[in-house]
């Protein structure tokens, strides 16, 4: 009966070390999978590290929507090419049919900032026509600024998108004579980082 006894105290010995090893092992392996997926301290995330945990760390920050130009009979083409990133930008294209010596208005697109931050736009123009014989201005956040006078002149400008907010940009066109060809506008959207 005594060795009965020794041997049960033996059996359950050993299964409590057996069951406290698969304790400390299951314990081992949850801590190991789990401190593999969250950041050691001191380390630092590369800027260039596309992404953690399968989600990007880069975000678009500004984006553009051009206005409808179908019900716009002097405006034949408006094409935004390019996509924005946190260092790149877009190319607004727009093609006039001719023009007549007059005042033409065109909603050109909006610019949306989805960052908690002011971000700033450059802009370039440049006009098929070399003595362009046309004002062009642009208008945004209010303002209306001469892009290309008559001579042909260039006015690159610096725009400054408010934090969380949409900001629509218009053009005047004022042709000094009447232009009997098409006409085209290209502006250079340029985001800096």
């Amino acid at each position: 009966m005594a060795q009965k006894e020794k041997q049960h105290n033996i059996v359950s010995v050993l299964g409590d070390i057996s069951m406290t090893v698969l304790a400390v092992g299951i314990a081992g392996l949850t801590f190991v999978g789990v401190s593999g997926l969250t950041p050691r301290i001191g380390q630092k995330i590369s800027e260039n590290s596309p992404s953690i945990l399968g989600v990007s760390t880069k975000q678009q920050a500004l984006s553009f929507f051009p206005e409808s130009v179908k019900n716009l009979p002097f405006v034949t083409e408006l094409v935004l090419s390019g996509s924005t990133t946190l260092n790149g930008g877009i190319k607004a294209n727009i093609v006039f049919a001719p023009l007549q010596a007059s005042t033409y208005e065109l909603p050109l697109l909006t610019i949306k900032n989805n960052s908690l931050e002011y971000k700033k736009v450059s802009m370039n123009p440049n006009f098929s026509l070399e003595n362009s014989y046309t004002s062009i201005s642009l208008t945004f956040a209010g303002q209306t600024t001469e892009i290309i006078d008559v001579q042909g002149g260039v006015t690159p400008l610096d725009l400054v998108v408010p934090p969380n907010s949409s900001s629509s940009i218009s053009l005047t066109m004022k042709p000094s004579t009447r232009l009997a060809t098409p006409v085209t506008l290209t502006i250079d959207f340029t985001e800096h980082p």
